[in-house]
C-alpha cells in the first residue's frame, strides 16, 4: 500500500510542480505590470498571498528564466517588464481571463 501512495505522490508532483511554476511566472508578470519591484518584494507578495511554500531560490530561478527570454529586465535592483513582457502579459491576460482575475484578486488583497 505504501508503494502505491509513493507512486501517486510522484505522479501528482509531476503535474503539480510545473503548474505551480507557471502560475508563479504569470503572477510575477502581473505584479510587475506598470511598476517595477525588487525580487524580495515579489517573493514576499507571492509567498504571503499565493503560495507559502515558495522558496527564494525558486523565485530567483524563475526571474532569471524570464530575464533570459527578454520578458523582464533589471533596472538597478528592480525588475520591470520589457516591451516584449508587456505583450506577453497582454496575451496571457486575454487568453486566461478567469485565471487573471483570480490572481489579481489574490495578489492585491490587503492583509
Amino acid at each position: 500500500m505504501a508503494v502505491e501512495g509513493e507512486r501517486i505522490s510522484k505522479a501528482l508532483m509531476s503535474v503539480e510542480k510545473p503548474l505551480l511554476r507557471g502560475i508563479i511566472r504569470f503572477s510575477v508578470l502581473l505584479l510587475l505590470e506598470g511598476v517595477g519591484k525588487y525580487g524580495y518584494q515579489i517573493y514576499r507578495l507571492i509567498k504571503s498571498r499565493l503560495y507559502n511554500r515558495l522558496s527564494l531560490s525558486t523565485l530567483y530561478t524563475i526571474l532569471k528564466e524570464l530575464e533570459s527570454h527578454g520578458i523582464i529586465e533589471r533596472v538597478g535592483e528592480m525588475y520591470v517588464l520589457t516591451d516584449m513582457g508587456v505583450k506577453v502579459l497582454e496575451y496571457l491576460k486575454s487568453k486566461y481571463k478567469d485565471l487573471t482575475n483570480y490572481l489579481k484578486k489574490v495578489l492585491t488583497k490587503t492583509k
